[in-house]
């Protein structure tokens, strides 16, 4: 998916100016991911869905959230190395 979305005419938005993102959309900003994927991560509380709306809807916010989250150690304390 390209960086710029064309809405309504010659209106081009980017998808760092968006508040908030459609499920593909939120796909592309989390670099690649399947949409299965980021529905499976909202079924498990991880990533938080507008619920005001009938379609699927995230705010950029909380896509930020995630990327910036403590899930990235999730399970391990610190100074432990994970075993193999």
């Amino acid at each position: 998916m390209a960086d710029k979305i064309e809405r309504s005419g010659d209106v081009v938005l980017s998808l760092q100016d968006r508040g908030a993102f459609k499920l593909k959309e939120a796909c592309a900003y989390l670099g690649g991911l399947s949409p299965i994927t980021v529905r499976r991560l909202m079924k498990r509380g991880l990533i938080r869905r507008i619920p005001a709306v009938r379609h699927v809807l995230v705010a950029k916010a909380e896509l930020d959230r995630f990327l910036a989250g403590p899930w990235q150690n999730m399970g391990r304390e610190s100074g432990q190395k994970r075993q193999t």
